[in-house]
C-alpha cells in the first residue's frame, strides 16, 4: 500500500523516502504518537528528520491527493448518484428516481488545545463545552465517500 500510494503523488516521488514518510504521517494521525515515538521507530531516533519527513508527507497528500479527490469540482452527478444505497433510498422514499441525490452534510466538533493565537482562542472557545474546539462541515454519500470537508466553521455559526 505505501509503495503504490507514494508512487502515485509526484510530492512523494521527490522525497528521498517515501513510505517511511508515508508511514510517519499515517501513523501520527491514527495513533497520536509523539514526534519522539515517531523519530525512534522509524528513524533511529532523529527528531529533525521524522518532523520533515512528516511535512513533506502531508505536503504531498494536499497537493495530490485533496486537491484532486475531494470537493465539489471533483465529483459530478451520476458519480453522486451512484453512491445512493438501497437503505438510503427506501428510508427517503425514493425507490424509483435514478437521477435524485442523497447526501449527508453533519457538522460535528473536534477538541483542540487551547491557542496561543488571542484572536484565535476567543473565535474557538465553547462557552457551553468550556473549551475550545472547532466544527469541520463533512459531506458525504449514503456509502461513506467523503465529497467535501467544509471549514472548520466558526464557532457560533455552526452551532
Amino acid at each position: 500500500m505505501f509503495t503504490s500510494t507514494a508512487a502515485y503523488s509526484q510530492q512523494f516521488r521527490k522525497a528521498s523516502h517515501p513510505e517511511t514518510s508515508l508511514a510517519i504521517y499515517l501513523s501520527k494521525l491514527k495513533n497520536g504518537h509523539t514526534d519522539d515515538q515517531l523519530a525512534h521507530t522509524f528513524v533511529n531516533g532523529s527528531r529533525h528528520i521524522a518532523q520533515d519527513l512528516f511535512n513533506k508527507a502531508r505536503v504531498a497528500i494536499e497537493k495530490d491527493f485533496t486537491s484532486t479527490r475531494l470537493g465539489f469540482e471533483n465529483m459530478n452527478r451520476v458519480k453522486i448518484a451512484d453512491q445512493r444505497t438501497v437503505l438510503s433510498r427506501i428510508l427517503l422514499l425514493d425507490k424509483n428516481s435514478s437521477q435524485s441525490l442523497i447526501t449527508i452534510w453533519d457538522c460535528t466538533y473536534v477538541y483542540i488545545n487551547k491557542s496561543r493565537n488571542n484572536t484565535f482562542q476567543r473565535k474557538s472557545y465553547s462557552a457551553h463545552k468550556q473549551r475550545s474546539i472547532v466544527k469541520p462541515m463533512i459531506v458525504v454519500t449514503p456509502n461513506g465517500l467523503i465529497i467535501d470537508i467544509i471549514g472548520p466553521l466558526p464557532i457560533g455559526l455552526a452551532a
